[in-house]
C-alpha cells in the first residue's frame, strides 16, 4: 500500500495457526495465561465468560458437561478468547470449536509495533468497531465490538480481529 492509500491502515505483523487439539493440548498451549474476556457457547445457550467465572474455567469444561450454571447446559461447543497488552501492542485472539472429541484452534497475534517471530507476516491494520451477529448480539449487549480490521496482502486475507472493550 502506498500512503496515499493507507486509509487509517498502519503496517504490523500478524502471526496465526490453525489446527486440531485434544482438549489438553489446549489447555496447555493456550489456558494457562489469562484472557481479557470472551464468550462460551454451549448446546443450549452462549454466555461471556464473566458469567462463568473467567477464563481460568474453561480448561474444566473442554471435557465435562455443564449442567444448570446460570442456565447452561451441556458441553462447550464453540468459543472465542481475547487479550490485549497496550505496553507492547501486541492483541491475541483464540476461537475454538469442538469436532468431535478434539477442538478445531485457530489462534492470532496481531503484533503493532513489529515482530523478531520469522513466521509472521507483514500486515496492515486499523481500528473499527463491528458488531455481533445471530445469537451472539445477545451476549455482546454493547452492539458494537471494537475490532481490527487486519489484511494481510502476501496471503490474501482480510478479516477482523478482537481488540477488546
Amino acid at each position: 500500500m502506498n500512503s496515499k492509500d493507507r486509509q487509517g491502515f498502519c503496517a504490523g505483523s500478524l502471526f496465526w495457526s490453525a489446527g486440531l487439539l485434544t482438549a489438553a493440548e489446549l489447555a496447555g498451549r493456550h489456558l494457562k495465561q489469562g484472557w481479557d474476556d470472551g464468550f462460551a457457547a454451549f448446546s443450549n445457550a452462549e454466555c461471556r465468560l464473566g458469567e462463568l467465572g473467567g477464563w481460568e474455567c474453561l480448561a474444566g469444561l473442554l471435557e465435562h458437561r455443564i449442567e444448570g450454571h446460570a442456565g447452561l447446559e451441556g458441553f462447550l461447543m464453540e468459543g472465542g478468547l481475547w487479550r490485549r497488552d497496550t505496553s507492547t501492542d501486541v492483541y491475541e485472539e483464540l476461537a475454538l470449536e469442538r469436532e468431535g472429541e478434539r477442538f478445531f484452534v485457530q489462534y492470532w497475534r496481531l503484533t503493532l509495533r513489529g515482530s523478531d517471530d520469522p513466521k509472521a507476516r507483514r500486515c496492515y491494520t486499523r481500528p473499527v468497531e463491528t458488531f455481533a451477529r445471530g445469537n451472539l448480539h445477545k451476549v455482546f449487549p454493547e452492539k458494537t465490538i471494537q475490532a481490527f480490521e487486519v489484511i494481510v496482502p502476501e496471503d490474501r486475507l482480510r478479516f477482523y480481529l478482537t481488540r477488546g472493550q
